[in-house]
């Protein structure tokens, strides 16, 4: 009994499998649509933990150095942390020198926990990568959904079907072999 059980899951199995496989190329463009949102989705959520996580001011432009390495400019900013202390860090920002004026004021958002680390931006520009998160979400997710649909409909117009041609094939070849 538990043998013809055991047998009947691994045919099953195997069907949704057979089902799954036949319907790859009718569901490419709802994966497609699925890899595209978490790669997005993937460049964007750093902006929105920096958004939660780090604490945004206003900053000087310093100074700008050159960076060999880049072999482009970048500026130094100058802003005052939580904690009273002012701060000089390297920006992320590159660009030719006379984009960066000494003395600009431009807006940062830094980590309270770690000085050094920067990003150029305010908690307004991260709304877009809130927004593009959430959209990066929803649609793989209808996505997803239509997946399921069209695998559950398939299989209910395909399941008795493909088990009754199997049967019939199997009982065939044991009738040739008699």
């Amino acid at each position: 009994m538990e043998e013809e059980k055991t047998i009947e899951k691994e045919e099953r199995k195997r069907i949704s499998l057979t089902i799954l496989l036949k319907l790859i190329p009718k569901i490419a463009k709802e994966i497609i649509i699925i890899l595209i949102g978490l790669i997005i989705f993937s460049f964007n959520i750093g902006w929105v933990i920096h958004s939660i996580t780090y604490t945004e001011t206003t900053a000087t432009i310093y100074k700008v150095r050159y960076d060999w390495k880049l072999k482009s400019y970048r500026p130094i900013y100058e802003y005052k942390h939580k904690n009273g202390k002012k701060y000089r860090v390297l920006g992320n920002i590159v660009g030719e020198e006379k984009e960066f004026t000494i003395g600009d004021k431009v807006h940062i958002m830094y980590n309270p926990k770690n000085y050094k680390k920067i990003d150029e931006g305010s908690k307004k520009d991260s709304a877009f990568a809130w927004a593009i998160c959430i959209i990066c979400l929803v649609i793989p997710s209808i996505s997803f959904y239509f997946i399921m649909k069209k695998y559950k409909k398939y299989k209910e117009n395909n399941w008795q079907f493909n088990v009754k041609d199997e049967n019939i094939v199997e009982e065939e070849q044991d009738k040739s072999q008699k």
